[in-house]
């Protein structure tokens, strides 16, 4: 190359160079349609798993909204809890009235009863809360008296102080602790 003239290896220079470009542009469009055509699936499968996790987290959205799975295991223990209650107190065989049959029959007849509330305790005594309104105090007393020998009562009647400030009209409250009958 040294022995061609000036602008024989200016021509030549230029040659090269061309040539080196078309090789250039040829391997650089394979390469390219190569990385297209190997990566375009996979630019296509993260754009079906980000629209994936959108319409999920859509999905989760509406769910309910618990801050972790620890509410929801305490909401569904409480519930079932709540049903087994249910389910052994419909399957007791408790009945209140015969209790109740038993303090009608004791009560004098100027004692109205106006309410009265029954807490069931498992293995023991119940409370019953009797309240009501007694034509004399005297009448509360002997009441509670009568009360005291029913089979159900398990402990002493007390009356309030509070009930014998009227002598006539007196309202009372009586809490009695009361189990099955004695045999």
């Amino acid at each position: 190359m040294n022995l061609l003239p000036p602008h024989y290896k200016a021509g030549l220079r230029l040659e090269a160079w061309r040539r080196f470009l078309v090789f250039f542009g040829i391997y650089s469009s394979v390469i390219g349609i190569a990385a297209v055509a190997l990566l375009l699936p996979s630019y296509f499968f993260l754009q079906f798993q980000i629209e994936e996790l959108k319409a999920f987290e859509e999905t989760t959205r509406r769910a309910p909204d618990y801050k972790n799975m620890e509410e929801g295991k305490k909401t569904v223990q409480r519930i079932s809890r709540l049903l087994t209650t249910t389910n052994q107190f419909f399957q007791s065989e408790r009945e209140a009235t015969p209790l109740i049959e038993d303090i009608i029959s004791r009560m004098p007849a100027s004692v109205l009863l106006s309410d009265f509330s029954y807490t069931h305790q498992e293995g023991g005594s119940s409370m019953l809360k009797i309240s009501g309104i007694a034509g004399h105090r005297d009448d509360l007393t002997r009441f509670a008296e009568i009360l005291q020998k029913s089979p159900y009562v398990k402990e002493k009647v007390s009356v309030p102080e509070s009930s014998y400030l009227r002598e006539v009209d007196t309202s009372f409250v009586l809490s009695l602790v009361i189990g099955p009958p004695a045999l």
